[in-house]
Protein backbone atom coordinates (compact mmCIF):
# COMPACT_ATOMS: atom_id res chain seq x y z
CA UNK A 1 0.00 0.00 0.00
CA UNK A 2 1.30 3.42 -0.96
CA UNK A 3 2.36 5.53 2.00
CA UNK A 4 0.50 8.83 2.31
CA UNK A 5 1.81 11.76 4.34
CA UNK A 6 -1.05 14.17 3.62
CA UNK A 7 -4.21 14.61 1.58
CA UNK A 8 -5.28 17.54 -0.61
CA UNK A 9 -8.95 18.52 -0.59
CA UNK A 10 -11.15 21.15 -2.22
CA UNK A 11 -12.82 23.30 0.48
CA UNK A 12 -16.52 24.04 0.04
CA UNK A 13 -16.16 27.28 2.03
CA UNK A 14 -13.15 29.56 2.00
CA UNK A 15 -12.12 32.32 4.42
CA UNK A 16 -10.23 35.44 3.40
CA UNK A 17 -6.54 34.50 3.07
CA UNK A 18 -4.22 36.10 5.64
CA UNK A 19 -0.84 37.12 4.24
CA UNK A 20 0.22 39.69 6.79
CA UNK A 21 1.01 40.11 10.48
CA UNK A 22 1.38 42.91 13.00
CA UNK A 23 4.41 43.90 15.07
CA UNK A 24 4.75 46.21 18.04
CA UNK A 25 7.66 47.46 20.08
CA UNK A 26 5.58 48.65 23.04
CA UNK A 27 2.45 46.52 22.90
CA UNK A 28 0.35 49.57 22.12
CA UNK A 29 1.30 50.75 18.65
CA UNK A 30 1.07 48.12 15.92
CA UNK A 31 2.48 48.08 12.38
CA UNK A 32 1.21 45.83 9.60
CA UNK A 33 3.91 43.76 7.90
CA UNK A 34 3.72 41.41 4.88
CA UNK A 35 3.90 37.66 5.38
CA UNK A 36 2.17 35.44 7.90
CA UNK A 37 3.60 34.03 11.10
CA UNK A 38 3.92 30.26 11.36
CA UNK A 39 1.50 29.19 14.07
CA UNK A 40 -1.08 26.54 14.88
CA UNK A 41 -4.50 27.01 16.47
CA UNK A 42 -5.95 24.02 18.33
CA UNK A 43 -9.69 23.49 18.67
CA UNK A 44 -12.29 20.74 18.92
CA UNK A 45 -15.74 19.93 17.60
CA UNK A 46 -18.63 21.30 19.60
CA UNK A 47 -19.89 17.82 20.49
CA UNK A 48 -16.48 17.05 22.03
CA UNK A 49 -16.81 19.87 24.58
CA UNK A 50 -18.15 18.80 27.97
CA UNK A 51 -19.75 21.63 29.96
CA UNK A 52 -19.20 19.84 33.27
CA UNK A 53 -15.48 19.40 32.66
CA UNK A 54 -15.15 22.96 31.36
CA UNK A 55 -16.85 24.41 34.44
CA UNK A 56 -14.67 22.54 36.94
CA UNK A 57 -11.40 23.38 35.22
CA UNK A 58 -12.34 27.00 34.55
CA UNK A 59 -12.76 27.38 38.31
CA UNK A 60 -9.33 25.83 38.87
CA UNK A 61 -7.66 28.05 36.26
CA UNK A 62 -9.03 31.20 37.94
CA UNK A 63 -6.87 30.39 40.97
CA UNK A 64 -3.64 29.72 39.06
CA UNK A 65 -3.74 32.45 36.43
CA UNK A 66 -1.06 34.58 38.11
CA UNK A 67 2.34 35.01 36.39
CA UNK A 68 4.81 32.35 37.44
CA UNK A 69 2.25 29.55 37.43
CA UNK A 70 2.88 28.40 33.87
CA UNK A 71 4.21 24.96 34.89
CA UNK A 72 1.22 24.37 37.15
CA UNK A 73 -1.13 25.61 34.44
CA UNK A 74 0.41 23.14 31.98
CA UNK A 75 -0.03 20.31 34.46
CA UNK A 76 -3.69 21.24 35.06
CA UNK A 77 -4.20 21.21 31.29
CA UNK A 78 -2.77 17.68 31.36
CA UNK A 79 -5.34 16.78 34.04
CA UNK A 80 -8.12 18.20 31.89
CA UNK A 81 -6.85 16.23 28.89
CA UNK A 82 -6.92 13.04 30.95
CA UNK A 83 -10.42 13.81 32.22
CA UNK A 84 -11.58 14.03 28.62
CA UNK A 85 -9.97 10.63 28.00
CA UNK A 86 -12.23 9.13 30.68
CA UNK A 87 -15.21 10.82 29.06
CA UNK A 88 -14.17 9.46 25.64
CA UNK A 89 -14.14 5.84 26.81
CA UNK A 90 -17.35 6.34 28.79
CA UNK A 91 -19.16 7.60 25.69
CA UNK A 92 -17.67 4.84 23.53
CA UNK A 93 -19.04 2.26 25.97
CA UNK A 94 -22.47 3.89 26.09
CA UNK A 95 -22.63 4.08 22.29
CA UNK A 96 -21.60 0.44 21.91
CA UNK A 97 -24.25 -0.70 24.40
CA UNK A 98 -26.89 1.30 22.55
CA UNK A 99 -25.74 -0.14 19.21
CA UNK A 100 -25.91 -3.71 20.50
CA UNK A 101 -29.40 -3.20 21.96
CA UNK A 102 -30.63 -1.98 18.56
CA UNK A 103 -29.07 -5.01 16.87
CA UNK A 104 -30.70 -7.40 19.34
CA UNK A 105 -34.09 -5.82 18.71
CA UNK A 106 -33.59 -5.81 14.95
CA UNK A 107 -32.77 -9.48 14.63
CA UNK A 108 -31.73 -12.05 17.22
CA UNK A 109 -31.26 -15.82 17.14
CA UNK A 110 -30.88 -17.24 20.67
CA UNK A 111 -28.94 -20.33 21.67
CA UNK A 112 -30.51 -23.27 23.49
CA UNK A 113 -29.31 -25.23 26.48
CA UNK A 114 -27.01 -22.67 28.09
CA UNK A 115 -26.42 -18.98 28.65
CA UNK A 116 -24.30 -17.34 25.97
CA UNK A 117 -21.89 -14.43 26.24
CA UNK A 118 -20.27 -13.09 23.09
CA UNK A 119 -17.05 -11.22 23.79
CA UNK A 120 -17.38 -7.62 22.67
CA UNK A 121 -13.92 -6.12 22.13
CA UNK A 122 -15.24 -2.57 22.10
CA UNK A 123 -16.76 -3.00 25.57
CA UNK A 124 -13.84 -4.99 26.97
CA UNK A 125 -11.01 -2.76 25.84
CA UNK A 126 -12.79 0.56 26.35
CA UNK A 127 -13.55 -0.53 29.90
CA UNK A 128 -9.93 -1.46 30.52
CA UNK A 129 -8.80 1.82 28.95
CA UNK A 130 -11.18 3.79 31.16
CA UNK A 131 -9.65 2.19 34.25
CA UNK A 132 -6.15 3.02 32.99
CA UNK A 133 -7.09 6.64 32.32
CA UNK A 134 -8.68 7.12 35.74
CA UNK A 135 -5.49 5.91 37.44
CA UNK A 136 -3.50 8.21 35.15
CA UNK A 137 -5.73 11.10 36.26
CA UNK A 138 -4.92 10.35 39.90
CA UNK A 139 -1.18 10.21 39.16
CA UNK A 140 -1.14 13.52 37.31
CA UNK A 141 -3.37 15.15 39.93
CA UNK A 142 -0.74 14.27 42.55
CA UNK A 143 1.97 15.79 40.32
CA UNK A 144 -0.08 18.99 40.13
CA UNK A 145 -0.57 19.04 43.90
CA UNK A 146 3.18 18.59 44.33
CA UNK A 147 3.66 21.98 42.67
CA UNK A 148 1.45 23.55 45.34
CA UNK A 149 2.31 21.39 48.36
CA UNK A 150 6.12 21.01 48.56
CA UNK A 151 6.16 17.97 50.90
CA UNK A 152 4.55 15.75 48.23
CA UNK A 153 6.59 17.12 45.32
CA UNK A 154 8.63 13.91 45.12
CA UNK A 155 5.54 11.80 44.40
CA UNK A 156 5.01 11.14 40.68
CA UNK A 157 2.08 8.77 41.18
CA UNK A 158 -0.80 8.13 43.57
CA UNK A 159 1.55 5.78 45.42
CA UNK A 160 0.06 2.93 47.35
CA UNK A 161 1.22 1.50 50.65
CA UNK A 162 1.18 -2.09 51.83
CA UNK A 163 0.61 -5.35 50.02
CA UNK A 164 -2.19 -7.89 49.93
CA UNK A 165 -4.84 -7.22 52.57
CA UNK A 166 -2.82 -4.21 53.80
CA UNK A 167 -2.83 -2.55 50.35
CA UNK A 168 -4.01 1.08 50.44
CA UNK A 169 -4.27 2.96 47.15
CA UNK A 170 -2.50 6.29 47.54
CA UNK A 171 -1.51 5.26 51.06
CA UNK A 172 1.95 6.86 51.00
CA UNK A 173 0.57 10.13 49.61
CA UNK A 174 -2.18 10.24 52.24
CA UNK A 175 0.28 9.48 55.05
CA UNK A 176 2.55 12.33 53.92
CA UNK A 177 -0.39 14.75 53.78
CA UNK A 178 -1.30 13.78 57.35
CA UNK A 179 2.28 14.18 58.55
CA UNK A 180 2.48 17.67 57.03
CA UNK A 181 -0.88 18.67 58.56
CA UNK A 182 -2.88 18.72 55.31
CA UNK A 183 -5.59 16.88 57.19
CA UNK A 184 -8.59 17.97 55.09
CA UNK A 185 -6.94 16.76 51.89
CA UNK A 186 -5.96 13.47 53.51
CA UNK A 187 -9.53 12.95 54.71
CA UNK A 188 -10.85 13.75 51.23
CA UNK A 189 -8.61 11.17 49.56
CA UNK A 190 -9.44 8.58 52.24
CA UNK A 191 -13.16 9.12 51.64
CA UNK A 192 -12.77 8.71 47.88
CA UNK A 193 -10.55 5.67 48.42
CA UNK A 194 -13.29 3.98 50.41
CA UNK A 195 -16.06 4.93 48.00
CA UNK A 196 -14.44 4.06 44.66
CA UNK A 197 -10.69 4.58 44.15
CA UNK A 198 -9.38 1.51 45.99
CA UNK A 199 -11.62 -0.90 44.10
CA UNK A 200 -10.90 0.72 40.73
CA UNK A 201 -7.13 0.80 41.18
CA UNK A 202 -7.06 -2.87 42.19
CA UNK A 203 -8.94 -3.75 38.99
CA UNK A 204 -6.54 -1.62 36.97
CA UNK A 205 -3.51 -3.21 38.65
CA UNK A 206 -4.78 -6.71 37.90
CA UNK A 207 -5.25 -5.82 34.23
CA UNK A 208 -1.83 -4.17 34.03
CA UNK A 209 0.22 -6.82 35.77
CA UNK A 210 -1.67 -10.10 35.87
CA UNK A 211 -4.71 -10.81 33.73
CA UNK A 212 -7.83 -9.67 31.97
CA UNK A 213 -10.61 -8.03 33.99
CA UNK A 214 -11.92 -11.17 35.66
CA UNK A 215 -15.63 -11.17 36.45
CA UNK A 216 -16.47 -8.67 33.72
CA UNK A 217 -19.47 -9.64 31.61
CA UNK A 218 -20.55 -8.43 28.19
CA UNK A 219 -24.18 -9.03 27.16
CA UNK A 220 -25.30 -12.37 28.62
CA UNK A 221 -28.11 -14.11 26.74
CA UNK A 222 -30.41 -16.53 28.53
CA UNK A 223 -31.05 -19.84 26.72
CA UNK A 224 -34.14 -20.22 24.58
CA UNK A 225 -36.82 -22.11 26.53
CA UNK A 226 -39.61 -22.07 23.98
CA UNK A 227 -41.17 -18.86 25.22
CA UNK A 228 -42.01 -15.80 23.16
CA UNK A 229 -39.14 -13.70 24.53
CA UNK A 230 -35.56 -14.25 25.68
CA UNK A 231 -33.87 -12.13 28.36
CA UNK A 232 -30.47 -10.57 27.72
CA UNK A 233 -28.63 -9.07 30.68
CA UNK A 234 -26.71 -5.84 30.21
CA UNK A 235 -22.89 -5.78 30.65
CA UNK A 236 -21.69 -5.81 34.25
CA UNK A 237 -18.51 -4.97 36.12
CA UNK A 238 -16.94 -7.58 38.43
CA UNK A 239 -18.61 -5.85 41.41
CA UNK A 240 -22.05 -6.49 39.90
CA UNK A 241 -22.75 -2.89 38.89
CA UNK A 242 -24.05 -2.46 35.36
CA UNK A 243 -21.25 -1.19 33.13
CA UNK A 244 -22.83 2.07 31.97
CA UNK A 245 -23.89 2.93 35.53
CA UNK A 246 -20.36 2.25 36.77
CA UNK A 247 -18.73 4.41 34.08
CA UNK A 248 -21.11 7.27 34.80
CA UNK A 249 -20.44 7.00 38.54
CA UNK A 250 -16.66 6.98 38.07
CA UNK A 251 -16.77 9.94 35.68
CA UNK A 252 -18.81 11.99 38.17
CA UNK A 253 -16.71 10.93 41.17
CA UNK A 254 -13.42 11.80 39.46
CA UNK A 255 -14.65 15.19 38.28
CA UNK A 256 -15.97 15.95 41.78
CA UNK A 257 -12.61 14.94 43.25
CA UNK A 258 -10.86 17.54 41.08
CA UNK A 259 -13.35 20.20 42.17
CA UNK A 260 -13.12 19.27 45.86
CA UNK A 261 -9.32 19.09 45.94
CA UNK A 262 -8.77 22.54 44.49
CA UNK A 263 -11.65 24.02 46.46
CA UNK A 264 -9.92 22.86 49.65
CA UNK A 265 -6.53 24.20 48.60
CA UNK A 266 -7.69 27.66 47.59
CA UNK A 267 -10.27 28.13 50.35
CA UNK A 268 -7.49 28.21 52.96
Amino acid sequence: MKKRNKISVNPNETPEPINHHFVSADGKNWTKKPGRILMKVVGRDEEDVDDNISKVFENIFTHISEPGNSDLSTKIHDCKHKMYAVRYHKLAIENEVEKQVKQFKKGFKPVAGAQFEKENFSLIYNTEALLFQVKSNLDILIQALGMIIPPIKSFRTYRHSGQGKDYISGGKVIKKLEQENYIDLAVLFKKNNTEWIQELVKMRDNITHYSRLKGFNCFVEDPYLGKEKVDIEFPKMPNGIYLTDYCDMIYKNLLKLYADVFSLIYSN
